[in-house]
């Protein structure tokens, strides 16, 4: 989601970057928001930042980890979004939902705000202090009689961002149910809450409206003389498209491991009752998010084109077992399997596309793993094609090998036991809870009923070697990139 901007960029130089798009950033930023519901959406704005911040996060100190904070409240805020679906589908007890989740995102907004403007104006502080970019910590003009200082708005953005918060969850603390003399729920202080909304909005406006005067007051500051770009070019005295290259490749790289890590956890199988029978996160999600982590540093793999194709095809079965399973198990339990043969004729199309799936997926995991064979040679330790190579490098290039090994063999076996499992689910019997007495209740389970829990521990396992296998390989890339 994040912003494509554009660089000009001549010889060594550093690139033009366009520091104007912080005036929409801020735009996005000053509004108020009514529990999870944000009319201009804050991850827009944190997505600029961030973006802005690229260059300068390889020159000069603190924005790299502003940088950091900014992209983790993008991705916090864009969490809002789907977060509005939970809460307009939660029925009974909705005031408490959204209670719940606007408490959770305003204390996470509220300390990784906090922290972000702190690394920003450690950095912008730094900035003016060393070059000739003075603007960045001398006062600026707030109307044509006053002016205020850039630790003042720095102080304001503080507070701004923590009656921001508040705004969006101390009024759903009014939306609390208890329980009532009928055995129902209720929200007790149901009609002090319009109130409290429109009281609390207007507040968060008006502050918002001078914390957005002064940010475009200042921003427009610092881009009076091209202060940045001169700033920049005073800190940085070496060979800009080197490093740049250098730091660019780094940071995608790691972007791709931490990629790949989420994705094992969309791996997970685990089957729940009230689903009636289906996996909780759908097959298509993890080749897709791993087939994106690969796009991420697609020119440090050298088989990309049948990485992407073999990971779009599972992508695509698995989106089509996702609905397959979806309109079984909305009519169907493991119970119709059993007793009528035109529920298990409807089941085996499913089983056809699960195990499609998985086989399409543990292609696109042993393509992946040839791949990034050739990734662990050129890219940790010393090349094999260098005159240094020794027998111990030997050793180590074999021993991160052996780990990938150990993490794309545990997932070519989750998907093995996963498409086991779905066949066995089409094969239910019965057990008796009584076997003395046959007119006691039964139950109706899977062919193998310990089976499901084997292959959720299989993509628990699958989990921890992810972290343990790519955070590995973080460190050693990052000992390589330092070296060169």
């Amino acid at each position: 989601m994040a912003l494509s901007i554009k660089s000009e960029q001549v010889g060594n130089a550093l690139p033009k970057t366009p520091w104007k798009l912080i005036f929409l950033a801020l735009v996005f930023l000053f509004n108020p928001n009514i529990n999870v519901i944000d009319i201009l959406p804050d991850c827009i704005g944190y997505f600029i930042i961030a973006k802005l911040l690229t260059y300068p996060a390889d020159i000069s100190p603190y924005f790299e980890e502003a940088r950091s904070t900014f992209l983790k409240l993008a991705w916090l805020n864009l969490l809002k979004i789907p977060s509005i679906l939970v809460v307009v589908g939660s029925g009974v007890g909705r005031g408490d939902t959204t209670a719940l989740l606007s408490f959770g995102f305003a204390v996470g907004d509220a300390i990784l705000g906090i922290m972000a403007v702190k690394y920003l104006f450690d950095a912008l502080f730094y900035l003016g202090e060393r070059t000739e970019a003075t603007s960045l910590i001398e006062p600026f003009g707030i109307s044509r009689r006053h002016t205020t200082t850039p630790e003042a708005f720095r102080s304001l953005t503080i507070l701004f961002l923590c009656i921001k918060c508040a705004i969006s969850t101390l009024p759903e603390f009014l939306l609390l149910t208890e329980d009532t003399i009928g055995g129902g729920y209720t929200a007790v202080n149901l009609a002090m809450y319009p109130l409290t909304v429109v009281l609390s909005q207007l507040l968060g406006w008006c502050l918002g409206i001078i914390w957005l005067h002064r940010g475009i007051r200042y921003a427009k500051a610092l881009l009076s003389e091209n202060g940045f770009d001169v700033a920049f070019g005073q800190l940085f005295n070496g060979d800009f498209d080197m490093h740049f290259e250098r730091k660019f490749r780094l940071r995608s790289i790691l972007a791709t491991f931490s990629i790949m890590i989420f994705a094992s956890f969309m791996a997970f199988v685990i089957r729940f009752d009230n689903l009636g029978g289906g996996t909780l996160i759908p097959a298509c999600f993890f080749p897709l998010v791993f087939t994106y982590a690969i796009f991420v540093s697609r020119n440090q793999f050298k088989n990309s084109k049948g990485l992407f194709i073999l990971g779009l095809l599972s992508s695509v079965m698995g989106l089509g077992e996702a609905v397959l399973s979806h309109l079984f198990f909305g009519k169907h339990t493991l119970e119709d399997i059993y007793y009528f043969d035109t529920a298990k004729a409807l089941y085996l199309p499913l089983e056809v596309v699960s195990v499609i799936t998985s086989a399409l997926t543990i292609a696109f995991l042993v393509l992946c793993a040839k791949n990034l064979h050739a990734f662990i040679l050129e890219n940790t330790g010393i090349s094999p094609e260098s005159e240094g190579y020794r027998s111990v490098d030997r050793d180590y290039h074999k021993l991160l090998w052996r780990r990938a090994k150990l993490f794309f063999g545990c997932g070519i076996l989750l998907y093995i036991v996963r498409a086991v499992d779905v066949v066995l689910y089409g094969m239910p019997k019965i057990i008796f809870t009584n076997p003395s007495d046959v007119t006691m209740p039964v139950v109706v389970t899977s062919a193998l009923p310990w089976f499901s829990a084997f292959v959720c521990g299989v993509s628990v396992a699958f989990i921890l070697l992810s972290f343990y296998f790519f955070s590995t390989m973080k460190d050693e890339v990052k000992i390589k990139f330092e070296i060169a």
